[in-house]
């Protein structure tokens, strides 16, 4: 899923034009101080910096440029064994968690938006009229949309969590796996929250009952830095399709990363949580799905 500044699921992360995937490198514009010992311009990023950075960020800070000692080649940069080692293991890292998406998108049940899904026009796409980013998951259900439904009009931490990986984004509370009457009733604006005992989260933009669910983070100054929406579509054997996709706007920042370093990262974290909350939504509802006597 790709979340908001508030949100600290890997749904918060993701979203790009271009599909999933990809590692990105952090840049840091350092400043310049002068080395006492020859005189030389050297580079150096201020230890308040770099906390803020580490802070804000998933990204190890691995290269940070600095001057080498050697006096006589000032313009040659030098890296720590210790820059290496992490750089090293960012690679293996980022190399790893890409086989994984591949891996996931080989198995039988997919998730993908086929045909016109990605670029058909939603509910919600209104919202945000020129996104930075823009991500569409789908899957087949063998329920129909009014057992859908009630499993979306629940979602949210306190409510019926987020049928994805609870301990990224549900505080560790475990999804609900029944129907929960008192949250299904929705009205506009409502919230539903990010995490265990927050306050801020999703806002229900619109909503139309077993028809579509579009839910946003809105910025300070109330324009929308993200939508999501979730949109049922009924199909001839009485399936239903849930499509889902998330838009970016100008504003929309991953942990404080720039969008031209985010986009790379978002869109992979974002497919493996959003995969594992359409799957959870569906295994929920074809599990409660009431079936006529044959």
């Amino acid at each position: 899923m790709i979340y908001s500044s508030g949100l600290r699921t890997i749904s918060d992360l993701v979203e790009s034009d271009t599909g999933h995937g990809g590692l990105g490198i952090l840049t840091v514009r350092s400043e310049r101080v002068t080395s006492a010992s020859c005189g030389k311009p050297r580079s150096r990023v201020p230890e308040s910096r770099r906390s803020r950075l580490r802070r804000h960020s998933y990204l190890p800070i691995v290269a940070l440029p600095r001057w080498s000692s050697n006096c006589s080649s000032p313009q040659r940069t030098t890296m720590t064994t210790g820059a290496r080692r992490a750089l090293a293991w960012s690679a293996v890292g980022a190399a790893g968690l890409m086989v994984g998406v591949l891996a996931l998108r080989r198995l039988p049940r997919s998730v993908e938006a086929v045909a016109d899904e990605p670029t058909r026009r939603l509910p919600g796409d209104e919202l945000i009229a020129y996104p930075v980013g823009s991500l569409t998951n789908a899957v087949t259900i063998h329920a129909a949309p009014r057992e859908v439904w009630p499993w979306l009009a629940q979602m949210g931490a306190g409510r019926g969590g987020w049928y994805s990986y609870d301990r990224l984004d549900n505080g560790g509370e475990h999804s609900a796996i029944r129907i929960i009457p008192q949250f299904q009733h929705l009205t506009r604006d409502m919230i539903f929250p990010a995490l265990p005992g927050a306050i801020d989260g999703f806002t229900v933009a619109s909503f139309e009952p077993e028809q579509f669910l579009v839910l946003g983070w809105k910025a300070p100054d109330g324009s929308w830095l993200v939508t999501w929406t979730f949109v049922l579509q009924i199909l001839r054997d009485g399936a239903t399709r849930l499509i889902v996709r998330v838009r970016g706007g100008a504003g929309y920042r991953f942990h404080g990363m720039p969008w031209s370093v985010a986009r790379i990262i978002v869109p992979t974290v974002h497919f493996v949580m959003e995969r594992k909350q359409l799957l959870g939504i569906a295994k929920r509802a074809e599990a409660h799905t009431v079936r006529p006597a044959v």
